[in-house]
């Protein structure tokens, strides 16, 4: 998996970076090799703002949210992501184990 990081209106610091890619780890698993993950941490005013854009399984996978803290805001929107992507895999095993059903035994 490809990670693009991208930071507005901060400084890019490995720990973020370390705890973002540490937090998205779980999901290695359930994601092609071969995704491209576009994320974008801002810190505004008071509150830190976490997107994540990808593309899996015929579906454009967008997560966003916004906290009081940063890393809080990761934590979040990792949450969303792990949501969305099972719910993915489920309709994509859904759609599969119907078609397999609705096959007439001859």
């Amino acid at each position: 998996m490809q990670l693009n990081i991208r930071f507005k209106g901060m400084d890019s610091t490995e720990a973020i970076r370390d705890y973002f890619e540490d937090r998205i780890g779980k999901l290695k698993k359930h994601l092609p090799a071969n995704t491209v993950m576009n994320v974008s941490l801002a810190k505004q005013k008071i509150t830190g703002d976490a997107e994540v854009n990808f593309y899996f399984n015929n579906k454009n996978i967008v997560a966003t949210e916004s906290s009081e803290d940063l890393y809080s805001a990761i934590d979040l929107v990792v949450d969303k992501v792990a949501r969305q992507v099972s719910r993915a895999k489920g309709r994509a095993r859904e759609r599969t184990s119907n078609t397999i059903r609705d096959v007439p035994s001859s």
